[in-house]
């Protein structure tokens, strides 16, 4: 008896699943003869599929957005300025951006706050002091030149635009913490207008910080 070899007929299918995301269009593609398709197939495909489209998302398409308002000395700052989105970016290996100075002696406490992103060549600076100490939840107005001083500088534009005229604006402490002799937390939120004779107006809303701060 002879037996002929028959040839199984395979006919190949390709299963391409496109997946957008924000910045990216990633494919998926698979070749599977007829004899393997089956809904388990199809299911684990898409399974993976999935799994890394929600990868991609994490890793690709995080948009920068507002810190949220916390009081734990996470580093954090940011703000709108005239309703661009601010935060603080430096060099790789310089820390984040943003850093306080912290002066305290028997008869005044008072605060630097500085943010810089090296990226969009800006600069925001804010200071306050209070006599006999900074108070937490107490609203310090911005316009108050004895107490409060501020400073934003943009290098992007030609020339140069730096705003130091508060018209109207304040900064509230949430939190003033020692956590050692050397470092202490502070947190807080502001907001404020300034104008530059040459440049016009800024706004600033929704700034907030929480910084772990350097005493002096």
């Amino acid at each position: 008896m002879i037996l002929k070899n028959r040839k199984k007929n395979f006919y190949k299918s390709t299963l391409a699943i496109s997946l957008q995301t924000g910045r990216r269009k990633w494919i998926f593609e698979t070749v599977f003869t007829s004899n393997d398709v089956s809904m388990k197939t199809l299911f684990t495909i898409l399974t993976i599929a999935s799994l890394v489209f929600l990868s991609s998302c994490d890793l690709f398409d995080n948009d920068p957005e507002l810190p949220p308002i916390t009081t734990e000395g996470k580093g954090t700052f940011g703000c709108y300025v005239n309703g661009k989105l601010f935060l603080p970016k430096a060099p790789f290996g310089y820390g984040t951006g943003s850093r306080a100075e912290i002066l305290i002696n028997d008869t005044i406490n008072a605060v630097n706050i500085y943010a810089s992103n090296t990226d969009a060549n800006e600069n925001i600076f804010i200071s306050i002091l209070d006599k006999p100490g900074l108070l937490i939840d107490k609203t310090y107005d911005l316009t108050d030149a004895n107490r409060c001083g501020f400073e934003y500088l943009n290098y992007n534009t030609t020339p140069s635009c730096r705003y130091t005229e508060v018209i109207s604006g304040s900064i509230k402490l949430l939190k003033f913490e020692v956590t050692n002799p050397q470092r202490m937390i502070i947190s807080g939120t502001f907001e404020l207008t300034a104008k530059n004779v040459e440049c016009g107006e800024i706004s600033i809303t929704s700034g907030r910080f929480d910084i772990s701060a350097v005493t002096q």
